[in-house]
């Protein structure tokens, strides 16, 4: 038994899978955990960026969500090509704390892709006109330590930011 409608390609655009990214994560509050023992606190609002030019890496990203200077999280949209919004959310693990790629729900992901994403903390989201946004698999936090991020790629992008005006803040 499907649960999800299956919808056509056709009439799904990666632009109208942009804007439902960024009205739900527009309003959507956002947590931090503030200490070991995993006291949350409630940031509030973040600023919500779209097709941002990346200095230093030569890609663009779909959506920026700008939490604080410690919680960035880079989301890549595409409707079929699966191998290559991997590519992409790799990329920006360079300068991201989160990197997450939103998929068609029509888009088909392998066992062995999927155990790629969860290798390198990249999130994994489904989209469609008829369903919205489905979260299939969260984020890992990307660090310096332990993670691709670099201070030479995530300075450029932090100043970036901070010169633009979000899409919707």
């Amino acid at each position: 038994m499907n649960l999800l409608r299956t919808p056509s390609l056709k009439k799904d655009s990666e632009y109208d899978m942009q804007e439902a990214v960024v009205a739900r994560l527009s309003k959507q509050s956002f947590v931090i955990k503030a200490n070991k023992n995993y006291w949350e606190e409630v940031w509030g609002k973040a600023k919500v960026y779209r097709e941002v030019r990346i200095p230093n890496i030569g890609r663009v990203s779909d959506v920026i969500v700008h939490v604080n200077d410690r919680k960035i999280f880079n989301i890549e949209c595409k409707l079929t090509d699966v191998p290559g919004v991997i590519k992409q959310a790799k990329d920006h693990l360079l300068w991201a704390d989160y990197s997450v790629i939103c998929l068609h729900v029509g888009a088909w992901v392998a066992a062995d892709t999927m155990r790629s994403l969860m290798d390198h903390g990249i999130g994994l989201m489904y989209w469609s006109s008829e369903n919205g946004l489905i979260e299939v698999l969260e984020a890992r936090h990307n660090t310096y330590k332990h993670g691709r991020k670099q201070k030479r790629f995530r300075e450029p992008v932090l100043k970036k930011l901070k010169q633009k005006k979000g899409a919707q803040s």
